[in-house]
């Protein structure tokens, strides 16, 4: 069969870009590859190029790449429709019709006469763009559609279903509650400079004449003197302490050693009747009933859920996504739940010694429980979570656990990591 792959991140690029979603995409076109099937990549909304034109809106074009082991590779330039999903907010019914980038789509699928499309996300696309996959032509009679729910951008614009991107979204109030939710880009503004950028990158240096000499001063004078005569560089050695330029600088530190007054940043306290602290039962629901009318994020929605149920599947990556998208409106007869996963269970059948089973956690000297947090650190990915309830665990008990995080913008949730280094057994 002849099956196109749709994400808007890159292929060769894998979970570097696009994280997980990204990763698994390669690994299912590739192995789709090597069972035989005629595998097609296509990604958009991430290339500009200007037209060098004043007030000329570029073309929006599919453009070939190399293959990329098998798999032959497009990408869509110019989209009207920017990705990822968080920077094209600001304008929701650009991501529900966007007439250039459907009649561009619409002609590759007739060049091409898939079989199947997949879409994996259309962020950098419009939900026409999937009615386009059907479309037939004098020759074809259009695609079979499939779409996997890797996440909640068809039904949230900034992807992830988090009100202030901290709290679960329960009511989006008909779109209401979607304006000013968090802080996004304007999509003119970072497409022009995605234009911009690819300029400079692919800009001809400029031609620089050679700066006049310049006779170093009296003191770089003295410091290469002493160098050469002693043969090492001077390094000069760190002033002691901290700065003292103004009265906040005198006064007492925060609790835990930072400067200044307040609190540490990122300090942890429990408050039990705070929202953020309340259990949240696992249960997909759907909206309130809302006599508001829609405004364009409720358009958006409305049409992403019809969209969805007009597939031929729509495959949901767990029973709770099956469950919620359905509460919200997808057809149930469409919805099918094929949770999804990777390559490491292959690696590691292919490495018995890592299936050895670990030594026992009881004994007179225990092994710790081992801890892993890995892949990209946002709020929505839960370590701030898991840090939260080990600081909740008594001491004798937060003792028997050994942490280790590989994430990306780890820095950010360092100082947390840090205080509770000393209380874990490593």
């Amino acid at each position: 069969m002849r099956i196109v792959i749709v994400n808007w991140a890159r292929i060769a690029e894998g979970a570097s870009s696009g994280g997980g979603v990204n990763g698994y995409c390669q690994g299912l076109a590739l192995e789709l590859a090597r069972r035989g099937h005629d595998v097609i990549w296509l990604s958009s909304g991430l290339t500009y190029v200007p037209t060098g034109l004043p007030g000329v809106e570029p073309q929006c074009r599919v453009r070939r790449h190399a293959d990329h082991r098998g798999v032959r590779v497009f990408e869509i330039v110019n989209s009207p429709v920017i990705a990822p999903g968080p920077c094209q907010m600001r304008e929701p019914l650009a991501e529900v019709s966007a007439p250039a980038l459907e009649a561009e789509i619409t002609r590759f699928f007739g060049l091409i006469e898939p079989d199947i499309v997949h879409f994996h996300n259309i962020e950098g696309m419009s939900a026409a763009c999937v009615d386009a996959a059907r479309t037939p032509s004098a020759t074809w009679a259009g695609a079979r559609t499939v779409f996997s729910l890797h996440n909640y951008h068809t039904v949230c614009p900034q992807v992830y279903l988090m009100q202030g991107g901290r709290r679960p979204c329960f009511d989006f109030d008909n779109g209401h509650a979607c304006t000013g939710c968090i802080e996004t880009p304007d999509p003119g503004a970072e497409r022009r400079a995605r234009a911009a950028q690819y300029r400079r990158d692919f800009a001809p240096p400029p031609a620089r004449a050679a700066p006049p000499p310049r006779r170093p001063a009296l003191s770089e004078r003295l410091v290469r003197l002493v160098v050469r005569r002693l043969g090492e560089p001077i390094i000069e050695p760190p002033w002691p302490g901290r700065a003292v330029e103004a009265f906040r600088d005198t006064v007492h530190d925060a609790p835990g050693g930072g400067p200044g007054e307040g609190p540490v940043p990122g300090a942890f306290a429990f408050e039990p009747d705070a929202p953020e602290w309340r259990p949240l039962e696992n249960v997909a629901e759907p909206d309130p009933p809302n006599a508001r009318p829609l405004n364009d994020y409720g358009r958006r929605r409305k049409a992403m859920v019809e969209m969805l149920s007009r597939c031929d599947r729509v495959l949901a990556v767990s029973r709770f996504v099956h469950a919620k998208f359905e509460a919200l409106g997808v057809r149930g007869s469409v919805l099918r739940t094929v949770p999804i996963g990777s390559r490491m269970a292959d690696l590691a059948a292919a490495s018995p010694e890592l299936l050895a089973p670990p030594p026992p956690f009881e004994g007179p000297t225990p092994r710790p429980v081992r801890l892993l947090f890995m892949g990209y650190h946002n709020y929505y990915k839960g370590l701030p979570m898991l840090c939260d309830a080990l600081e909740l665990l008594t001491p004798e008990v937060l003792r028997r656990f050994h942490l280790t995080v590989n994430a990306k913008a780890v820095e950010e949730i360092a100082p947390r990591l840090r205080r509770l280094e000393g209380r874990l057994a490593g």
